[in-house]
């Protein structure tokens, strides 16, 4: 019985340890692995949410920066609307003007063919008055 015992204290001292090493030492590699895939995992689950993060933010920026060129283009459009207004206005306001003047010009010139007729009028009638006295 002393053998036996001699030889599960041997078995115990020596042979399990070594058991036991090679057992956490391949526990040790597979949690490493383990650990290592879950944080390669985390870390590409985590880019690729930067990445769309930064995708978004980089389309958020593109609309945003289209929104304020429309914007741009439509103050310049008014602009340029309210300068070709004023510019009709302008002529407009010339047309009324030589409007005036024609209309000052017939008043005048019907005025002149009125004074014309009577003068002519009066001279048939001198005419007449002359030839029969």
């Amino acid at each position: 019985m002393e053998n036996l015992a001699e030889l599960e204290n041997k078995l115990f001292q020596g042979i399990l340890p070594r058991i036991e090493e090679k057992i956490f030492k391949e526990l040790d590699k597979k949690f490493e692995e383990s650990l290592e895939e879950k944080i390669r995992e985390l870390f590409e689950r985590r880019l690729r949410i930067n990445l769309e993060r930064l995708n978004e933010n980089t389309l958020l920026e593109r609309i945003i920066r289209v929104e304020e060129e429309l914007k741009a283009l439509r103050e310049a459009q008014n602009l340029m609307l309210e300068m070709m207004n004023r510019r009709f206005e302008d002529v407009n306001k010339r047309f009324d003007d030589m409007n005036k003047r024609f209309d000052d010009l017939f008043k005048l010139l019907s005025l002149w063919m009125k004074i014309i007729g009577f003068g002519l009028a009066f001279l048939g009638l001198l005419m007449t008055i002359y030839r029969f006295w």
